[in-house]
């Protein structure tokens, strides 16, 4: 029986049909891999034999469906702490199973077309740029075990972008890998609302009479930042007139909503900055709007500065935000969080501080924090500095700090680009969104670090979408937009 295999995954070359899948099914390894598999499922009891087929023929899909596995991993990121294991210190989830198997399918076919297909890929160059700042750093590190950790996530980073770019093939794909984040992301936003309506969570996230969401992520932090990475998508859908819009008025109101009872005010910043980017590209009285608001902001900023509003103005607005009067060697339960975030930033410029140049070694924050711990009942570390642009300084020196900012600058001007070549409205409302999504993940990241639960795939996934919006497939071929 001949194995059908997607045009999009076949590489030709004269008398030749080769994919990632045929690459492993004719190699003389596939015999012992047989007599393995045999070997377990006749030792193993029953459920784990069963268990052990179902994930054998999940992995086979996998590696001959390999855009199968980039539809899989927008369920993946938000769903992968519902099982995973730990080997050598290193968290293994569903995510970095299916990424492998990407990975493997990848080069594979690379392998056996004799030189690598790759697609449109414009922010290579930076991501490899900054993986080498993090493989630097290293060098400095007293826990390679972390380090190890923090430089996996780059690579899966880097494996899913540039498989990503190279799979996708036609617009029709691209509509359908945007749909299968837009799913993921309601039921992920469902399950986080769900929660607060029937008061499901541990007593700590309980602010009043609301109890704060955090879906599948433990915590509402990341689990806001995770809804954020794409609500912008669906509300530059519903501005673009792409999909149904009924179903992106759907996505973006319960996202929308999982985010505000998360109660995370780093979210709530970070949303109404992606929404703010969003206007201000397509509306000209939103951009005068946004003029006007910021020219308020900096007078008010320079006034209170010179002494002109009084304190008796500015007191009460500091207290409702938790940032009035913080000690915190000596924090009160209205102001522990803030103390907290202060306290950790504190340790984390210690850090930066002493080792200004290479850092103290990537993802080696917890391992040096008691030396920078700052005074007060702070005991086990938050494992991270509550601000990101803070922890790489301190981890990756001031070249990683460039290389940070490197890095979202040079996603902002993929999308802007995107933006502008984009040839049809699935494109514009994509690039539109993704400029939504990297606003937001910069914005929240001076609050906390959203590089968890492998939401570095997510960026990954986006950043497909918004290079192949303007710089790859079907650029000549307007699709007829869907606004009904």
């Amino acid at each position: 029986m001949s194995l059908s295999l997607p045009e999009t995954w076949v590489t030709r070359s004269p008398g030749q049909v080769v994919s990632g899948a045929r690459f492993f099914a004719h190699h003389p390894a596939r015999y012992g891999l047989v007599l393995v598999g045999a070997v377990l499922v006749a030792v193993l009891p029953p459920v784990y034999s069963v268990a052990l087929i179902a994930v054998a023929a999940l992995v086979l899909v996998l590696l001959a469906q390999p855009y199968v596995s980039l539809c899989a991993l927008a369920f993946a990121v938000p769903f992968e702490q519902v099982r995973s294991f730990t080997a050598g210190g290193v968290n293994i989830t569903i995510t970095n199973l299916i990424v492998m198997c990407l990975f493997l399918a990848w080069i594979g076919r690379g392998i056996s077309a004799g030189t690598p297909q790759l697609g449109p890929a414009p922010w290579r160059a930076v991501l490899l740029v900054y993986g080498a700042v993090l493989i630097v750093s290293v060098s400095q590190a007293v826990n390679y075990v972390d380090s190890l950790k923090e430089l996996l996530k780059w690579g899966q980073l880097l494996f899913v972008y540039l498989a990503g770019v190279s799979i996708v093939r036609t617009r029709a794909q691209m509509r359908t890998l945007l749909l299968m984040l837009f799913l993921a992301v309601l039921a992920e936003a469902v399950v986080g609302v769900g929660q607060t309506l029937l008061h499901a969570g541990p007593s700590s996230f309980a602010r009043g009479a609301i109890l704060r969401s955090a879906g599948t992520f433990d915590q509402p932090n990341p689990f806001a930042g995770y809804l954020n990475m794409t609500l912008p998508l669906a509300v530059a859908c519903l501005v673009e007139g792409v999909f149904s819009r009924r179903l992106m008025w759907l996505v973006t109101i319960v996202t929308g909503t999982g985010v505000l009872v998360s109660v995370s005010r780093g979210a709530w910043t970070a949303t109404l900055a992606a929404l703010v980017v969003i206007g201000f590209v397509t509306s000209p009285h939103a951009r005068a709007l946004v003029g006007v608001v910021a020219a308020g902001l900096v007078g008010l900023i320079c006034l209170v500065l010179i002494g002109v509003v009084p304190s008796t103005v500015t007191q009460p607005l500091a207290e409702q935000f938790g940032v009035a009067n913080v000690d915190i060697a000596n924090p009160t339960p209205d102001n522990w969080a803030v103390a907290e975030r202060l306290a950790h930033m504190e340790a984390g410029l210690g850090m930066f501080v002493d080792h200004p140049v290479f850092g103290v070694g990537i993802g080696n924050y917890p391992a040096v924090y008691s030396k920078y711990q700052a005074p007060g009942p702070w005991g086990p570390d938050l494992g991270h500095a509550h601000n990101y642009y803070i922890n790489i300084a301190a981890e990756a020196g001031v070249i990683g700090f460039a290389a940070w900012i490197l890095l979202l600058t040079s996603a902002l001007v993929i999308c802007a680009r995107s933006y502008r070549r984009a040839p049809d409205a699935l494109g514009r409302a994509i690039a539109l969104g993704g400029a939504g999504v990297i606003t937001a993940f910069a914005v929240h990241q001076f609050f906390d670090d959203l590089l968890v639960h492998s939401m570095e795939v997510q960026i990954a996934l986006v950043m497909v979408l918004v290079s192949l919006a303007g710089y790859g497939v079907g650029r000549t071929a307007v699709e007829p937009e869907v606004g009904t």
